[in-house]
């Protein structure tokens, strides 16, 4: 009976090896990540996210592949960023400001007439005091801030015409889930109210809601215009875009997958 000498079982194994590292199969494997979102679609933010997800698979070959769900499919921020911390979604982007829930420091963000304009909140970025409070996020939460960059101011959309303050008094007006724009419109004698963004238009021509507040490009995508008759320049928050990831699913990719999807969410918010 013939044998093989043990040297030609050797060699045949890392010819195995390597065919199956080079096969087909192997080399379209992919890392497969579920990329999530809640603003309306056709919206500036949303098409941030499409040139992302562009990006990414354009330079990764394919091997990294975001399922992109569009628009408020999988919930509303709150929603979303909840299913990015415990892992079921990997990937989100939005407004930077909806951190604040998790990180208090956020909430300068959301405060008031505090930035001037995006080259103001640009540096604010840009410095040692975001890293710190983004790194804290990351370590309490499991959020690791892929970009962030500012985008438009919001304004304020109204049936009445709204030139001081008082104007604002006892009128009914949808703000976002988030307490420091509660406060803010309480100050200045608004009634706020909690309506889904995708229902504010809704909430306008039924008189729900006598206004609402938004950055212009959203804003208009959802109508605001139509459902109060008067758009007010307020400026009154500098709003963002971020790009977001599941810190644990991040550190599990290679350096090289890494790069590609930080420089690609530093070029789309850009």
């Amino acid at each position: 009976m013939k044998t093989r000498h043990p040297l030609f079982k050797s060699t045949a194994a890392v010819a195995f090896g390597a065919a199956m590292l080079f096969s087909p199969a192997a080399a379209n494997a992919q890392e497969k990540l579920l990329f999530a979102e809640a603003d309306t679609v056709g919206s500036l933010l949303n098409l941030t996210n499409i040139m992302f997800a562009e990006l990414v698979s354009e330079r990764s070959g394919g091997a990294l592949a975001l399922n992109h769900v569009q628009g408020s499919q999988l919930g509303n921020d709150t929603q979303v960023i909840e299913q990015m911390i415990e892992g079921s979604v990997d990937i989100y982007g939005d407004v930077l400001g909806w951190y604040a829930k998790w990180e208090d420091d956020f909430n300068i963000l959301n405060w008031g007439f505090t930035f001037d304009d995006a080259d103001h909140m640009q540096k604010f970025i840009e410095s040692e005091l975001f890293a710190e409070i983004a790194g804290r996020l990351r370590e309490s939460n499991n959020i690791h801030i892929l970009a962030a960059a500012p985008t438009e101011a919001r304004e304020l959309f109204a049936k009445p015409v709204v030139s001081t303050p008082d104007d604002l008094v006892g009128v009914k007006m949808r703000v976002p889930g988030i307490q420091t724009y509660v406060l803010l419109w309480e100050t200045l004698g608004a009634s706020p109210a909690r309506v889904a963004w995708a229902e504010v238009f809704l909430g306008l021509k039924t008189g729900t809601i006598e206004a609402a507040e938004g950055p212009p490009n959203p804003a208009y995508a959802q109508k605001f215009h139509q459902g109060t008759g008067n758009v007010m320049l307020t400026n009154h928050v500098q709003s963002t875009m971020q790009l977001s990831m599941n810190a644990e699913r991040f550190d599990s990719l290679s350096p090289e997958m890494q790069k590609i999807l930080t420089e690609a969410a530093q070029e789309s918010v850009a």
